[in-house]
């Protein structure tokens, strides 16, 4: 199976409901103030996946280059 490093760079919009805590945990964050949740997702409290919320979205736009092998 091929390994490979990629870079990517973009921005997003999106309603969050859900998110992960750091015990792999689902938690519902539907009624969470954005700016407590942005706060808990820089500290690495709380993640969320990329895919979930930059597919699907119309306001959102990811750009993925530089693909190389891992040495």
């Amino acid at each position: 199976m091929p390994k490979i490093n990629f870079s990517f760079r973009g921005y997003g919009s999106s309603n969050i409901e859900e998110a992960t805590n750091a015990e792999g945990n689902t938690v519902n964050v539907s009624a969470m103030d954005a700016d407590i949740l942005a706060d808990k997702l820089e500290k690495g409290e709380l993640f969320i996946s990329l895919v979930d919320h930059v597919y699907g979205h119309r306001k959102n736009e990811v750009e993925i280059f530089d693909f190389g092998k891992v040495d």
